[in-house]
């Protein structure tokens, strides 16, 4: 959740950035399998689809929450 709010404040770091954006990069391969064509299933090689992806963060009494707001641009 720390890495996800330094990223939102424009003030994350290069270890928080990396962690931020290898979660980034989760979305896009998720993304290519839901929206995108199989080019090679012998390579799992996926068409790549265009998105953005917004990191939203939730702080309660119970603990902290982040999700990724994935879109199909």
């Amino acid at each position: 959740m720390n890495a996800v709010e330094a990223y939102n404040a424009s003030t994350a770091d290069g270890p928080t950035q990396e962690i931020v954006d290898a979660a980034t990069a989760l979305c896009h391969q998720v993304a290519d399998r839901c929206w995108g064509n199989c080019l090679d299933e012998e390579e799992d090689e996926w068409e790549e689809i265009d998105i953005s992806v917004e990191w939203v963060t939730n702080a309660d009494s119970e603990g902290s929450e982040v999700a990724a707001v994935v879109r199909k641009m």
